[in-house]
C-alpha cells in the first residue's frame, strides 16, 4: 500500500519511468490495452508525487469502474505546465450525481482535484453514461532561482 502512495521508483528515476513500467504491468494484469504516451521530462519531487497520485487513483477508478480494457495515459510538457490526461472507454458516468456523492463520501474524484490544486494545478473530469471518462490535469511549472527557490515561470 505504501509503494502505491509513492514507489521507491519515483524519486530514483522520475515520474515517466516509473509509469511506463507500471503501465506495462497494468496492461499485463486487466488483459488489455494502456496506450502510454509521455514526453521525457523530470519535475519537482512535489510535483510527480502529486502527480503520480492522481493517475494513480484515475487508473484506479477506470479499474474498478469502467469495466475496459483499454485506456490511454498521455504526459505533456510545454515550457510554462504538464498537461495530463487520462482516458477510458468504459461504461462512464453522470458526473453531476458523482460529484454529488463524491462531496459527501471524500472519494477519488475529490481527491484528484484536491492534489491538483495543491500543486497549483487545475483537474477537469468530463464523462457521460456510455462514453467512458477523461481525467485532465493542468499543472504550471516552476522553475528555480538562483537561489534554490521556486518561481513561477511568467514571474
Amino acid at each position: 500500500m505504501i509503494n502505491s502512495l509513492q514507489p521507491a521508483t519515483l524519486s530514483r528515476l522520475g515520474l515517466v519511468s516509473t509509469l511506463r513500467q507500471e503501465m506495462h504491468d497494468l496492461s499485463t494484469e486487466i488483459g488489455g490495452k494502456i496506450d502510454f504516451k509521455a514526453d521525457s521530462f523530470r519535475l519537482s519531487k512535489e510535483l510527480e508525487i502529486a502527480l503520480y497520485r492522481i493517475i494513480h487513483e484515475a487508473l484506479t477508478n477506470a479499474r474498478k469502474y469502467a469495466h475496459t480494457n483499454r485506456v490511454r495515459v498521455e504526459l505533456k510538457q510545454s515550457d510554462k505546465e504538464v498537461v495530463v490526461q487520462i482516458k477510458d472507454w468504459g461504461a462512464g458516468f453522470e458526473l453531476s450525481s458523482s460529484w454529488l456523492w463524491a462531496s459527501r463520501q471524500g472519494t477519488g474524484l475529490l481527491s484528484m482535484q484536491r492534489r491538483a490544486e495543491l500543486i497549483g494545478g487545475i483537474c477537469h473530469i468530463e464523462s457521460s453514461p456510455g462514453s467512458g471518462t477523461t481525467v485532465t490535469v493542468k499543472v504550471p511549472i516552476k522553475e528555480e532561482n538562483e537561489h534554490g527557490d521556486h518561481k513561477n515561470i511568467d514571474s
